[in-house]
């Protein structure tokens, strides 16, 4: 394990499948009570997610100090500001679209700082089940309507299709665009050299903050660079193997809260030991 130089000072979660459950929540009150001796510690919480800067914004509305890492890294941002986007080439947009297009069963959204872009024509179900990872969603006749700088392309295709459609994806892209995966369907397009372990180290570097002295969470193929970057790195049960090779340690699934019961069991490594404050003598009083 490579352990931090000094105390854990940042923690970085993904979210689906990692800090929320199959229900797509967690436990308000274990957190609350956690995240306050986090703050109290003056350890920074951190969540990085495929999912759209929006979306993410209201699993937290209690917690200001909370910062977020969305779109694959793509977007940095604070509760009420946007800190860093990275987008694609305009070319490099035009020419992932029109090979998304070009795959069978696949449905496309394109994602900007400001929503994520469906066309008018898709099947609403597809849209209805997307709602949880995009909180804006706007239509459009057509992707060329799309006038501002593009993060990501979000991808579903089905789950038993999903490392052949990421691999078509990897060929099929422009140099500027990589494909990456969470699994289950769902496929991220981003520009190359953007990734949740780069937007980590570029956020640490704003508060200050080593990566060394970071410990990070997921369970997906698009954690492998956060897990591998951070000071240690902690899979979750229901982590493929892969991931699990790239961790250091493994903790319980997102079913069993497996976040909150590593950072609890491991408060030795962010908690801050309180001062010790000897009594004063005089040398009167010294016996």
């Amino acid at each position: 394990m490579r352990l931090p130089t000094r105390q854990i000072r940042l923690v970085a979660v993904d979210m689906d499948g990692t800090f929320l459950d199959s229900a797509g929540d967690y436990d308000r009150e274990r957190f609350a009570a956690l995240h306050a001796r986090l703050r109290q510690h003056g350890v920074t919480f951190v969540v990085a997610s495929g999912n759209q800067y929006w979306a993410l914004r209201r699993y937290f509305t209690d917690y200001p100090d909370v910062l977020y890492i969305a779109e694959n890294g793509a977007l940095t941002g604070t509760t009420d500001r946007l800190l860093r986007s990275c987008p694609f080439s305009p070319a490099d947009a035009v020419g992932a679209v029109a090979v998304a297009a070009s795959l069978p069963s696949v449905f496309t959204l394109v994602c900007t700082s400001e929503a994520a872009y469906a066309l008018r024509s898709s099947h609403s179900w597809h849209i209805d089940r997307l709602r949880r990872y995009y909180a804006r969603i706007r239509l459009l006749d057509g992707f060329d309507e799309v006038h501002e700088p593009v993060l990501k392309l979000a991808i579903t295709c089905p789950r038993d299709a999903t490392e052949v459609v990421q691999a078509q994806l990897a060929e099929a892209l422009p140099p500027g665009c990589t494909p990456t995966s969470s699994g289950h369907g769902s496929i991220d397009v981003i520009p190359t050299g953007v990734n949740k372990g780069i937007a980590l180290g570029q956020l640490g570097d704003l508060l200050g903050v080593r990566l060394g002295d970071m410990v990070a969470f997921g369970d997906g193929g698009n954690d492998l660079e956060m897990l591998t970057c951070a000071g240690i790195g902690v899979s979750m049960a229901n982590a493929p193997a892969h991931v699990h090779e790239a961790s250091d340690q493994t903790t319980g699934s997102n079913d069993e809260a497996g976040v909150f019961a590593w950072l609890e069991r491991h408060r030795h490594l962010w908690e801050v030991p309180e001062p010790r404050v000897f009594p004063t003598t005089t040398r009167q009083e010294m016996p």
